[in-house]
């Protein structure tokens, strides 16, 4: 992917799509900002704070599925803060409401967003590949399992320090 084919399939020329963006990596941290910040489905934040954290990390998830190497996008870029991000306000204020200090909070949210990315990074690389070379793998079980295993340790880590 260049700027130059970027504007050309755009039907306009380079000096129109800088006018815009100053670079690709200006680019790619908006197409990743467009990717993971939408705002959390209401039924997300209901229940003890693991419960919808987990439904944040699998929405993460879901959000760079969506996309053919939308978490290579994610990995590689800073999100631009002007476009999100949606909803991360409310979720410290409500992590609040359940007793998590502010710092906490930040661990449980870059743990289980860094989970969903790297896990997905992964799963679309082995989508990429030959069928026939893991047939048998279940990504939706083995996320789901490794999804509850770090909020197990989190709940655990918290409950005891707090």
């Amino acid at each position: 992917m260049t700027t130059r084919r970027i504007a050309q399939r755009l039907g306009v020329r380079s000096p129109t799509l800088y006018w815009h963006i100053r670079n690709k990596g200006e680019l790619l941290d908006m197409m990743a900002a467009a990717i993971l910040f939408r705002p959390p489905p209401a039924h997300l934040m209901e229940g003890p704070w693991w419960e919808w954290m987990a439904g944040l990390a699998r929405q993460i998830r879901s959000n760079l599925m969506e996309y053919r190497d939308g978490a290579r996008v994610v990995a590689g870029s800073q999100p631009n803060d002007a476009l999100g991000p949606t909803g991360v306000p409310e979720l410290f204020e409500r992590m609040a409401q359940e007793g998590l200090a502010r710092e906490d909070a930040w661990h449980v949210l870059a743990s289980l967003s860094r989970f969903a990315l790297g896990w997905t990074l992964d799963e679309q690389s082995a989508r990429g590949r030959a069928p026939d070379e893991r047939p048998d793998v279940d990504f939706d079980a083995e996320f789901e399992f490794g999804l509850q295993a770090l909020l197990a340790g989190l709940k655990a880590r918290l409950v005891s320090s707090g």
